[in-house]
């Protein structure tokens, strides 16, 4: 803030490097927030431990996140943009082993956030984009069976996203090549069952 000599009113200075600094005080923010996280646990975030921390004032982690419930949302925005957005618009199976490599490269942080609906749906492909694949592999799906179809994106949904990758890696102890393996086998047999009528 600057003041203005003629009236006294104080107006907001902006620059480059003022923007650059506070885009790097943020991360050093969300950085902090991840390091507690993995270290201490949930109940260790709060506004005093990210300062002491990531080495800032106080009053500087509450000038970017006033409250808790935007330090989460923007932490969780932070979160899906680091470990890859499920919803982006790489074919599905052929991304598939470097969404779940990037899963297991932050799976500390991921298991506190598996129980966040809105945390594993951005971590998902879209509902639009699997039943699009669906429709691709098994062409006439949506006229004879629109249920099905649902029904298969949301199965595909499950498998590509972070669910799958929590269910095959974390559950079943895969590696990150076998929960892919296994992730495609189930897919292609869900299209192969579709093609033939059997499901």
């Amino acid at each position: 803030m600057t003041r203005d000599s003629n009236n006294g009113v104080q107006r907001r200075y902006s620059s480059p490097l003022r923007e650059s600094q506070a885009q790097i005080t943020v991360r050093r923010i969300l950085e902090a927030t991840a390091d507690l996280l993995i270290t201490k646990g949930p109940n260790s975030i709060t506004h005093a431990g990210i300062s002491r921390h990531a080495q800032l004032a106080e009053r500087t982690v509450y000038r970017h996140f006033p409250d808790k419930e935007t330090l989460w949302a923007a932490f969780t925005d932070w979160l899906v943009d680091t470990v890859g957005d499920g919803t982006q618009e790489a074919l599905l199976l052929p991304a598939l082993k470097e969404n779940y490599t990037r899963f297991s490269q932050h799976e500390q942080l991921l298991r506190h956030f598996l129980g966040s609906k809105e945390f594993l749906s951005r971590t998902s492909p879209s509902q639009e984009k699997c039943q699009a694949y669906v429709e691709e592999h098994v062409p006439g799906l949506n006229g004879h069976d629109p249920g099905k179809l649902e029904m298969a994106a949301s199965i595909i949904r499950f498998v590509t996203g972070a669910p799958g990758w929590a269910s095959l890696c974390l559950m079943s102890d895969f590696t990150v090549e076998q929960a892919v393996k296994a992730a495609e086998m189930s897919v292609n047999a869900l299209l192969l069952g579709l093609r033939s009528g059997e499901l």
